[in-house]
């Protein structure tokens, strides 16, 4: 056959198939083989039926065991709790003066990461809990260069959580300041509270904080120094937008405050050893409600004259720990002539051994004309022997002092106090018992008068005045003249009154 006639039986170059279109035919072809028997399967399905069931045992026979172990009850507890339990061993209270390995597993959380080895739950748990890592303390006297690895992995732990930090820079070495600094500053705007021990000389480090303590509340500040200083070029708090209390505790050489933000702050606490900084304080605090709290506060000499004060705060407490008697009346005397509270509600004077200047109380309470909350303590001590004299104690509570609170239709302009609806006394007190009775019964009188409550029943107080004496004689008050009852946390309250006497006489 001639190559003519067979190109002319040839199909036209157009009716063959293209590449993709044979492409596309042999996967359709291949897609529609026929697939193997599937029943080559069964064999292997059922030797594996065998195996299973065994596992499924198995299964069985671990959790029943779980359930019944001594450690059940852990493993079944609610993540929250565990980390609720966990938070107590997180977070123990650093002590001062460690050796360096305890400093290095106090900070590390030995402890915590221990519990995180018993089992895959645990170390889940504690490593993905940033609140468990949120509490840090660093003390400076052990600090070196693998202290600072340990930080930087619990500050990295922590996540984003706000921060409860102790910094104790006192003897932190200065070939470790500078990377530890550095890296507290890239974390300081998470921190919450923060109790901070440091040098005067060494306050200059703390300008690296300035402007980024933005989530800052609470500060506890304590400065040790054995040379003069001061304080009030000290500004790194003055910006801190949410800090709001303020605990600050110095030493006789420091003087000046730090520059902090006063209208803001709701509560300040500190300890005064004699400077009398403290009505600095007063005076600055501004804030609607603040409170106001001195501790041991215990001067050595005679007070100088103390210009008038007038403060804003609403709530004082004073912690006079008595060293010599003849001072602690004199200063105290002189610290409240020199006040003037005119938002003043709750006052709170606690003295050791000493009997406070009683005109100037007087004449201070009787300006206090919001203040409605009033306790007094002094913690009685047996008298003693000096070079042959026989040392005397006395008392705050006084005759003189109830008489002058106690309440009368006829005192009714000049009675001290009139908002008094809460008096506490905590005391070995020896007075009259018909005077503190006057005084509970006329300030009973003082708020029906007033119409703060309304009595159940038209004879409501009266009942409340005819039980009230009844309790004192089952004290074992058996003679009314006798000077001195054992009182043991009486109280009485009708409407707003509520009066408390304890007395430890024995």
């Amino acid at each position: 056959m001639s190559w003519a006639s067979c190109q002319c039986r040839l199909p036209p170059p157009d009716a063959l198939p293209t590449s993709i279109q044979t492409q596309e035919l042999r996967e359709f072809l291949r897609s529609c083989s026929i697939l193997a028997d599937p029943t080559r399967y069964e064999s292997e399905i059922a030797s594996s039926t065998t195996a299973l069931m065994h596992y499924d045992s198995e299964i069985q026979r671990m959790e029943g065991s779980i359930r019944t172990a001594a450690s059940a009850p852990i493993r079944l507890l609610a993540p929250e709790i565990l980390c609720e339990i966990f938070g107590y061993i997180a977070n123990p209270t650093p002590s001062t003066y460690i050796s360096s390995p305890e400093a290095l597993g106090t900070l590390a959380k030995q402890d915590l990461l221990q519990l995180s080895q018993v089992c895959t739950l645990w170390h889940d748990l504690i490593m993905g809990t940033p609140a468990l890592w949120s509490e840090i303390g660093i003390i400076g006297i052990y600090w070196s260069g693998e202290h600072l690895k340990v930080l930087k992995a619990c500050l990295e732990r922590g996540k984003d959580c706000l921060l409860t930090m102790t910094l104790n820079f006192l003897d932190i070495h200065s070939e470790h300041l500078q990377p530890l600094m550095e890296l507290l500053v890239h974390h300081c705007h998470r921190w919450l509270h923060l109790s901070l021990v440091i040098d005067p000389s060494r306050l200059g480090i703390l300008q690296a904080f300035k402007g980024r303590l933005h989530s800052l509340q609470e500060i506890s500040l304590t400065l040790h120094s054995w040379t003069e200083g001061g304080l009030a070029s000290i500004d790194v708090f003055e910006d801190a937008p949410r800090l709001t209390q303020v605990y600050f505790t110095t030493s006789p050489w420091i003087s000046g405050l730090p520059r902090l933000p006063w209208g803001q702050l709701c509560s300040f606490t500190c300890a005064d050893t004699g400077t009398y900084g403290f009505l600095d304080v007063m005076r600055n605090l501004s804030a609607p409600n603040a409170t106001f709290t001195l501790g041991n506060f215990h001067p050595y000499e005679d007070p100088p004259h103390l210009p008038p004060i007038t403060s804003q705060i609403s709530s004082f407490s004073l912690e006079m720990p008595v060293v010599d008697v003849q001072y602690s009346m004199r200063v105290l005397g002189a610290v409240l002539d020199c006040l003037t509270l005119p938002r003043l509600c709750q006052l709170s004077i606690d003295g050791t051994e000493a009997k406070y200047a009683e005109d100037e109380l007087l004449r201070s309470l009787a300006s206090l004309t919001s203040l409605e909350s009033l306790a007094i303590a002094d913690h009685w001590q047996p008298a003693i022997s000096v070079n042959g004299k026989i040392k005397k104690t006395t008392f705050l509570i006084t005759n003189s002092l109830l008489l002058r609170l106690t309440w009368t239709p006829s005192s009714s302009d000049t009675c001290p106090i009139p908002r008094l609806s809460r008096f506490r006394c905590i005391t070995r007190f020896r007075f009259n018992p018909f005077h503190s009775w006057a005084f509970a019964r006329g300030r009973v009188d003082k708020a029906r008068s007033r119409g703060d409550e309304k009595p159940t029943t038209p004879d409501h107080s009266r009942r409340l005045a005819d039980n009230f004496e009844p309790v004192l004689l089952n004290r074992g008050l058996k003679d009314p003249n006798r000077v001195g009852a054992t009182w043991r946390s009486l109280g009485k309250k009708w409407g707003k009154i509520f009066i408390t006497c304890t007395d430890e006489l024995r």
